[in-house]
């Protein structure tokens, strides 16, 4: 059954620190994907150029820094970014160990992908001519 985490979920995942280190692999993944990604691949528009220009630079970040990763606050970031994310759990509430076991791979690199997005945001950038 897809749906999106409590309350109560969200306030047992953000004191679990099985959670917090399966959000820092993922982020440090996601870190490594956007640090080696040279944009070629990309459809060539200036919204898809921007985008790939501030995740390779929080990437480089990443990768170089461990920026984010060890941030006290990464957890409660995490809860905000995937507020609205759909979850393939069982009927609620479940407790910390059913909620690690319900949330895949796939749902930590969606987190970390929506995460690397609300750190671009802090990236002022435009591109332009003369």
């Amino acid at each position: 059954m897809a749906r999106v985490l409590t309350n109560d979920e969200r306030a047992i995942l953000i004191n679990s620190e099985s959670f917090k280190q399966h959000i820092q692999f993922a982020l440090r993944d996601a870190g490594d994907y956007w640090a080696n990604h040279d944009g070629a691949s990309l459809n060539d528009t200036l919204v898809n150029r921007i985008k790939w220009a501030k995740n390779r630079i929080n990437g480089v970040s990443i990768v170089l820094k461990e920026t984010y990763v060890m941030d006290i606050d990464l957890v409660t970031r995490a809860l905000k970014a995937c507020k609205n994310m759909q979850f393939n759990l069982g009927a609620a509430p479940l407790n910390e160990a059913n909620l690690l076991a319900g949330i895949t791979s796939s749902d930590y690199d969606t987190i970390a992908s929506l995460m690397m997005d609300i750190y671009a945001e802090d990236i002022n950038m435009t591109v332009g001519g003369n």
